[in-house]
Order: structure tokens, then C-alpha cells, then sequence
């Protein structure tokens, strides 16, 4: 499978469920290569990238397990990544997990759009930092002090009053009371000066009048409303007609009478108007430092809160950040138990190898040995077989000269029998001379023979020591190949109990 078949194979993988096992599968094949993990498809996404898309935290947990892997790959005309794309999408845990493996946050698609600033219909998210929040509660803070002090100042806690008020409503059948609010001004408070406000409907604050006015409880305004103008004391008469002075006086006394008793009911009203006025105050007051407390009690609370969450968010990264550095430790430590195993199977193939060569070169070393000791003997038996052959040529001229000796000594007998000697003595040599050239041609098929013998024997020795070392050298390449698997195997179950412990340990974290 090529390169961009795998790709493709893995990207429709990751895309149509969520299975891990099935990317397990496919790194676990022959045909793929790790550093393929961050190239795109046809499209120009990468696998990360659309498991991210499609909402597949499983495949993106396997995939993230992937030493090679480029977790900031810009993918598309957009130039989005695998953070961007989660946002998009509205998957939070897979963008949770992006973080906690280091995704960067600062890096922008074509439009300049962070990935924290990427909008989401089915997400609502904020921009607002830990500062601003802070600066705002102050400003609302600022802001109720400021709407207490104008309350204070006016005499009363309008907002408090009114929901009490209208709680109290509520109690007694739903109805919605009118309210008389006292209000405090520069003049005195009087009874008149009371001001209706209704709960529910917008509140607005009453003031009466800047015109100062007399309070109604003294003795004189009293008697001023007994004046003429007001149709008391001297009645109006018919011209011609006088009004006793008796009865004029026991009016004027009857009138200051009358004048001072109320006087006297307009001032305990007064009085009782302000003792309620205090008591109402009192109570605004001890309300709203109840508010208060309440409020900075939620406050301290609030504060509490995020400290503790924060505390946990610390324990939390403290213990990924040591699953992360035991896992590193475990990938390291399986690294180099492999890399041992991988010398140590070297060394002993080395070893082996050079047992091989010395076994190799032994056996050289005794072909050889043969070969010179046939050659020295196919010497020795044709040097013997040509001192023979001289020693018997030796014998023959010898005897030659003897029967030559004979000859000359029989030449005084008849020719016939002369004759008849040397083709005797002829015969004789000639018989000789066979018989020699068979012995040599003999020990020459014998000498052909042995060196033949020699040299097949050599080669079977060299045949069956090349096999040995050939069957040896697969023998060595298999358990190589054996070890390789093995190492291969280990490093897989320690990924795979890496993973396990991590997804345990951010389970127990989440808990």
C-alpha cells in the first residue's frame, strides 16, 4: 500500500466511527509508517483534524498516543486546526483534551481567529479574563454602595422597603399595597409631606416642595386658623348691629382652647410619626446590613470556591503532568531494555558470525591442507613412478648391452641363429618397453584418479560447510526477526498500559 492509499484509508477511518481498535489496527500494519501521521489527504485534512471534527474523542485519544504526531497542523483554505475545529463544532471534552496535550492557543486561521475566539452555536463561551470579572464586581459593588448612600440620605432603603412590602403583599391575597415613603429634605418632615408610591410600577422618588413651610403643631398657626380669614372669631355682622364683648371674649377662649388641643393631638402625632419614622429606619438599616454581610459572606464564599477549584485544577495538571513523566520514563526505560536487547542480539549474532567465519576458515585451512598433501603425494608417486621407469630404463640398457655383448660374442654362430637371438632380444625389449608404458600410464590414471577423488572431496567439504553456515545464517535472521517482534509486542502493551493508566488517572481526576 502506498503512502497516500494509508493516508486516505486512515482519514475515512477516523471519520466514520468512532473505533479506535481500527487505528490500532492500521499502525499495527506493515504498511504504514509513523511519520505519516501528520500528512493530509486529498482534501488537505489531516487524520487529527477530522476525528476532531466529527466528535470522535476515542480516535483522538489513540491518535494523540503518536510520538510523531503534530498537534498545531494547519489544515485547508481556512487554516484551522485541530483546536479551531473543536471549538467550531461545539466538542468542549475534545478541546479539554487538546489543551491538557499542549495545543497552542495563539495560533490563528486565515481570518486571524484564534481558536479560543472561534464561535460555536451549540458552546457559549467567554473572553472575559479572571481581572475584568474582578474590576466588574467592584464596579457593582461601587455602584449598590453609591445607591445605599442616596437611599441613606434620603431617609430610607427604597429597594429593600418595597420588597418587603411587596412580599407582605403577596401573604395577604396578592393585592399590592400603596406605600407613603417618608422623605427627608432641608425643611422639617411633616405628615403632609408623605409622598404615595405604588410596588411595581417604576419607582420615583417624591420631594416635597423647596418652599420652606411652619410645622402645623404650634399654638399660633393654630390660632391664626381661628382668624377672621378662616371664619373665626369676629363673625361678620349687619351694618347697625354689635356683638357683645363677653361673647366675643368666650369665643377668643374657646377658640385658643380648641387651638391648643390641637396643637397638642398634631404633636403626639408627630411624635408617634417619628417614633415609627426611627423604627422603620432602624430596621432598613439592621436589613441592609444583613444584605451586606450576605453578600460579602457569598463573596468570601465565591472566593473559596474558584481558590479550591483552582487548588484541584493544580492537583489535577500536578497529576497529569507526573502520569505524563511516568509515561515518558516507562517509554524511555522500554526504549532502552529494547536497544539492550537489540546490541545484545546483535553481539551474540556477531559472535555467531565470527564462530562461522573461524569455522569457515578452519575448513579452508584443511582443503587446503588436502590439496597440498594430494599434490605432494601425486608428486612423490610421480616422482617414484619416474624413478622407477628410469631405474628400469637403467635395466635395459643394461640388459641391451648385455644382449648386445651376447650378440657380438654369438657373431662367430651361424646368421640364422644370430638372427633368431636379436629378434628374440627384440621381442624381449619390446615386451619390456609395454610393460613399462602400461605401469606408467597406470600410475599417471592413478595419480588423475586420486587428485580427482581430492578435489570432490573438497568441494563436498566446501558444499556442506557453506550449507551449515547458510542454514545457520537463516537461523540467526529468524531469531533477529523474533526478537524484533518481541521488542515490537512489548513496546505496543507498554503504549497500550500507558494510555490505560492515563485514561484511569483522568477519569479519577475528573471525579
Amino acid at each position: 500500500m502506498s503512502e497516500s492509499d494509508a493516508v486516505e484509508k486512515l482519514c475515512e477511518t477516523v471519520t466514520k466511527k468512532d473505533d479506535a481498535d481500527a487505528v490500532k489496527k492500521i499502525f499495527k500494519s506493515s504498511s504504514w509508517k509513523a511519520e505519516w501521521i501528520n500528512n493530509t489527504n486529498s482534501k488537505g485534512y489531516t487524520a487529527l483534524y477530522l476525528a476532531c471534527q466529527a466528535g470522535h474523542i476515542d480516535v483522538v485519544n489513540e491518535l494523540l498516543l503518536c510520538t510523531k504526531l503534530d498537534i498545531d497542523t494547519q489544515c485547508g483554505e481556512t487554516q484551522r486546526t485541530a483546536l479551531h475545529i473543536s471549538y467550531v463544532k461545539g466538542h468542549k471534552d475534545i478541546a479539554e483534551l487538546l489543551l491538557q496535550n499542549g495545543a497552542d492557543t495563539k495560533i490563528p486561521n486565515s481570518r486571524g481567529v484564534l481558536p479560543l475566539d472561534e464561535k460555536s452555536p451549540r458552546v457559549k463561551r467567554t473572553t472575559t479574563t479572571r481581572g475584568q470579572k474582578e474590576k466588574e464586581k467592584e464596579k457593582e459593588k461601587e455602584k449598590k454602595e453609591n445607591e445605599d448612600d442616596d437611599d441613606e440620605e434620603k431617609g430610607v432603603n427604597i429597594s429593600s422597603f418595597l420588597k418587603e412590602q411587596e412580599a407582605e403583599g403577596k401573604e395577604k391575597g396578592g393585592k399590592v399595597p400603596s406605600l407613603a415613603v417618608p422623605v427627608k429634605t432641608n425643611s422639617k418632615e411633616t405628615s403632609d409631606e408623605l409622598q404615595s408610591v405604588r410596588i411595581g410600577s417604576k419607582i420615583k422618588l417624591l420631594t416635597p416642595p423647596s418652599s420652606p413651610r411652619k410645622s402645623p403643631g404650634s399654638v399660633d398657626d393654630a390660632f391664626d386658623a381661628m382668624s377672621p380669614r378662616a371664619g373665626f372669631g369676629k363673625s361678620k355682622h349687619k351694618k347697625g348691629d354689635e356683638i357683645d364683648d363677653s361673647l366675643a371674649a368666650e369665643l377668643a377662649r374657646q377658640a385658643r382652647k380648641e387651638a391648643e388641643e390641637r396643637a397638642r393631638e398634631l404633636a403626639k402625632e408627630q411624635a408617634r410619626q417619628e417614633a415609627e419614622d426611627a423604627k422603620r429606619q432602624a430596621k432598613f438599616e439592621a436589613k441592609e446590613r444583613a444584605l451586606r454581610e450576605a453578600e460579602e459572606r457569598i463573596i468570601a464564599e465565591r472566593e473559596l470556591a474558584e481558590k479550591l477549584a483552582a487548588e484541584k485544577e493544580a492537583r489535577r495538571k500536578a497529576k497529569l503532568e507526573a502520569l505524563e513523566r511516568a509515561r515518558e520514563l516507562a517509554k524511555k526505560e522500554a526504549e532502552e531494555r529494547a536497544t539492550a536487547e537489540r546490541i545484545a542480539a546483535e553481539k551474540a549474532a556477531l559472535e555467531k558470525e565470527a564462530r562461522r567465519l573461524a569455522k569457515l576458515e578452519a575448513a579452508e585451512k584443511a582443503r587446503e591442507q588436502a590439496r597440498k598433501e594430494a599434490e605432494e603425494k601425486i608428486i612423490a608417486e610421480r616422482l617414484a613412478a619416474e624413478k622407477e621407469a628410469a631405474e628400469k630404463e637403467a635395466r635395459r640398457k643394461a640388459k641391451l648391452e648385455a644382449a648386445e655383448k651376447l650378440r657380438q660374442e654369438l657373431a662367430l654362430k651361424s646368421a640364422e641363429e644370430r638372427q633368431a637371438a636379436e629378434e628374440a632380444a627384440r621381442k624381449a625389449a619390446e615386451e619390456k618397453e609395454e610393460r613399462r608404458k602400461a605401469k606408467l600410464l597406470a600410475a599417471e590414471k592413478a595419480r588423475e584418479q586420486a587428485r580427482k577423488e581430492a578435489e570432490e572431496k573438497v568441494a563436498a567439504e566446501r558444499a556442506a560447510a557453506e550449507k551449515a553456515a547458510a542454514e545457520k545464517e537463516a537461523r540467526r535472521l529468524a531469531k533477529l526477526e523474533a526478537a524484533e517482534k518481541a521488542r515490537e509486542q512489548a513496546r505496543r502493551e507498554a503504549e497500550e498500559k500507558i494510555a490505560a493508566e492515563k485514561a484511569a488517572a483522568e477519569k479519577a481526576a475528573a471525579e
